[in-house]
């Protein structure tokens, strides 16, 4: 994957954390959840935690669900589900 230079833009990656800095994007990187491959723009940031943050742009056009009930992500795809 390449990663692309950034601005200064600083993101929340969970509500009420202090915002992070993201140091690189990777555009239209490949994702698959279950059998189905999707892409989106990947953002690199500081820190050393693994972290995977896709936006709400992702989220809306995939129509993903999170249950954090139980740490599954849904998503639907040309009508299917996975």
């Amino acid at each position: 994957m390449k990663v692309e230079a950034n601005d200064e833009t600083r993101i929340s990656p969970l509500e009420g954390n202090p915002k992070v800095k993201v140091i690189g994007l990777v555009k239209e990187a490949l994702l698959s959840v279950q059998y189905i491959r999707t892409s989106g723009t990947l953002y690199v940031v500081e820190g050393i935690k693994t972290i995977l943050i896709l936006g709400t742009d992702w989220f809306d056009r995939y129509q993903a669900d999170i249950r954090r009930s139980d740490n599954k992500i849904e998503i639907t795809h040309q009508g299917e589900k996975a």
